[in-house]
């Protein structure tokens, strides 16, 4: 059967609800080690940042990290756009038919439910890249504020 059989469950739980606390749950399964990570990233940084130099090659790196996470997002969600505007039902047909001559239905109906998922994943990518991208910013006003 595979491990798309059973689109209706949720894998981390193995059941069909679909509550605020599961939906939480695994945006922060997904996310946390994005967040961690541009989190450390702050707090490291912060450290380093006395002297005038410092500070200057610091929000230097900062900024460019932050503008690169943007544009990187924009170009996922741009791909993703340019995809489920062909993940059209015909273009799916003729691909299952040359990929899948033996089963394209199968193919035809796993492909068509992951159209939304793939969508809602670019929109996810858009809006997180921006924001995960400020987490630093904040750790170094932070420590702006305990130099004085």
């Amino acid at each position: 059967m595979g491990c798309m059989g059973r689109e209706d469950k949720i894998f981390v739980f193995g059941s069909t609800t679909h509550d605020l606390f599961t939906k939480l749950f695994i945006f922060m399964l997904s996310f946390g080690i994005s967040l961690s990570l541009m989190l450390l990233f702050g707090i490291i940084l912060s450290r380093y940042y006395i002297g005038n130099l410092t500070r200057r090659a610091i929000d230097s790196l900062v900024w460019g990290r932050a503008i690169s996470l943007t544009v990187k997002g924009l170009i996922i969600f741009a791909l993703y756009y340019v995809l489920v505007l062909f993940w059209t039902p015909e273009n799916v047909w003729k691909v299952g038919e040359y990929v899948w001559k033996s089963n394209p239905e199968g193919f035809y109906e796993k492909a068509m439910s992951l159209r939304h998922a793939v969508w809602m994943s670019a929109w996810m990518q858009l809006v997180t890249s921006p924001i995960l991208s400020v987490i630093p910013f904040g750790c170094l006003k932070a420590r702006r504020k305990q130099l004085g």
